[in-house]
């Protein structure tokens, strides 16, 4: 498509405004007479004429040496890559997308504003859904804080479905990257059957499954209207649901084969897979798994061409925690867990526990070398298990000093699923000879089987430092930092591949069992868990003094 370069046609980035020619040096011609004999006339304030039209601004499509317009609204070169699409130009500059194994690429921005949309064309020779019937078919509209163009479902029988020839073959590998505005739960993308890798909004959290995988989803809610990059990877090794950029759920079961024929977008009739109440900005669909570095280039150009900011550390942290103990209290009563119902109780009593001040608001002295006063929570919780996902255990704590004949120098756990010899889960814990903390998992449930990784920073006696102890499950990895106040900490992590046996014991703060050892002397403040690792803005977040909830 060609258009002048002043105005912009309903096929490229969509912003209004004129788009400006580009200056090559060239010295202007003399301006030719009128045709009356009279010298042109010289242009006033009030009489300023229109530029004339450069035929030579390319919108869709970057052949060699050709202008493009650019999501600016400018006509520059493309740089860099001589055969890249439009769609995938920003700052004048072409992304090199991956184009091997795409089926389907789909940009709202593509289509005229208020119109029905019976087809929508994609890029190059992407698939494109349809809808014959006029009252199934979904809208274009602008949607979201920044009036983003969208295909928009009604929530009820909107939908557009794919032909079966886009779809050939059976694969247990296929990538899903969507940029989406939601309202309510409904199907996305996927077969009328269920079966396939498919991408939903349920209970308000984006949900992926592969296959006769169990689904996946994360504790985020998008029914808030702001645009998101949700990405959908399913291949041999397992099943992974991306929020912007980032990792939000993931199963290392590999996919079953995923008959991927006859897809839909909006809707489902099966009633299991209401119909997708929100809008569709952009979709690309591959039949195979991007890699890691490939997922990080679409979402990147995604989040760029839309203008979706990542939401802050603060907001991630405080929407993914999945336990939380301020540690406020004073008194006799039960410690709050802002997220939930899972309180920590006082055990045997509050005689050693006091409320002190801490890094971030109150904190709680625990006596418990001494009088082996701890607090616990009964078993049992799905929160509280760490198996098979990524976790993070975070919190505040200071040692007390300890003298080297003192017969209590033994080690100390902050956060305890361990019950030896044969209940154990994870011990994040201290070791007061070396000064030294340390995380421990036990693969088979025994304590003789643990696995476990020491810090290297020595903790001077009485310091309040940061600890954060992880096991993030994609990468195979048990991990740690520990860091003074203001101080992120270096990370130090070991290989750990196993999973762990699912354990319905207690957790235990201050202790690594109830009623058993490692009882801590010191100090604990704000102390939380989060079913995946942090990020790096994340674990920085925290060392500032970040309390979610």
């Amino acid at each position: 498509m060609v258009v002048g370069c002043g105005g912009v046609s309903p096929g490229d980035d969509g912003l209004p405004g004129p788009l400006v020619g580009i200056d090559d040096g060239a010295e202007p011609a003399d301006e030719d007479p009128s045709p009356d004999g009279d010298p042109a006339p010289t242009p006033g304030d009030d009489d300023v004429p229109e530029p004339p039209a450069d035929p030579s601004c390319v919108v869709m499509g970057c052949p060699d040496d050709a202008p493009l317009c650019s999501d600016s609204g400018q006509c520059v070169q493309c740089i860099g890559v001589s055969d890249c699409d439009a769609a995938a130009c920003l700052g004048g500059e072409c992304v090199a997308l991956p184009n091997d194994g795409r089926i389907a690429w789909l940009r709202a921005a593509d289509l005229e504003s208020g119109t029905a949309v019976a087809s929508w064309p994609g890029v190059g020779d992407s698939a494109a859904p349809t809808q014959a019937e006029p009252e199934r078919r979904p809208w274009v509209a602008l949607a979201g804080p920044g009036d983003l163009a969208t295909v928009w479902f009604d929530g009820q029988d909107d939908r557009l479905q794919f032909d079966d020839a886009d779809f050939v073959g059976s694969s247990n590998a296929r990538t899903i990257v969507a940029v989406l505005v939601t309202e309510d739960d409904g199907r996305i993308l996927g077969r009328d059957d269920g079966s396939g890798l498919g991408l939903t909004v349920e209970l308000g959290r984006p949900q992926v499954s592969g296959g006769d995988d169990a689904p996946l989803w994360p504790r985020q809610h998008l029914l808030d209207g702001v645009p998101r990059v949700v990405t959908a990877r399913a291949d041999a090794d397992g099943v992974s649901l991306r929020l912007e950029g980032s990792l939000a759920a993931l199963s290392q079961t590999p996919s079953a084969s995923i008959p991927l024929g006859a897809p839909a977008l909006g809707a489902s009739v099966d009633d299991m897979n209401p119909a997708f109440r929100g809008g569709i900005a952009e979709l690309i669909v591959y039949e195979r798994a991007l890699s890691d570095a490939e997922l990080e280039l679409v979402e990147s150009y995604l989040a760029q061409r839309h203008a979706i900011t990542p939401p802050s550390a603060w907001a991630t942290l405080d929407a993914d925690v999945s336990v939380f103990y301020p540690l406020d209290e004073v008194g006799p009563g039960l410690r709050e867990d802002t997220q939930g119902n899972l309180p920590l109780a006082p055990f045997p009593g509050v005689d050693g526990i006091t409320t002190v001040p801490g890094v971030v608001g109150q904190a709680q002295h625990i006596d418990g070398a001494y009088g082996g006063y701890h607090f616990f929570h009964n078993g049992g919780a799905a929160q509280l298990d760490h198996s098979t996902e990524s976790f993070t255990w975070a919190g505040w704590v200071a040692i007390d000093p300890l003298e080297a004949t003192d017969p209590y120098l033994v080690p100390q756990t902050l956060v305890g699923k361990w019950d030896p010899p044969s209940e154990c889960q994870v011990r994040v814990w201290f070791e007061p000879v070396t000064r030294r903390w340390s995380v421990s998992v036990a693969p088979t449930g025994q304590a003789q089987d643990a696995i476990t990784l020491t810090h290297p920073t020595v903790v001077p006696p009485g310091q309040f430092v940061l600890v954060q102890a992880w096991r993030d499950a994609m990468r195979g990895e048990l991990g740690m930092r520990v860091g003074a106040p203001g101080e992120l900490g270096e990370p130090v992590t070991i290989p750990m591949a196993e999973s762990m046996p699912t354990m319905a014991n207690d957790l235990n703060v201050a202790a690594h069992a109830t009623c058993s050892d490692g009882f801590l002397q010191g100090t604990v403040d704000a102390l939380g868990q989060w079913h995946r690792p942090l990020t790096e803005a994340e674990s920085a977040a925290l060392a500032d003094g970040f309390e979610p909830g």
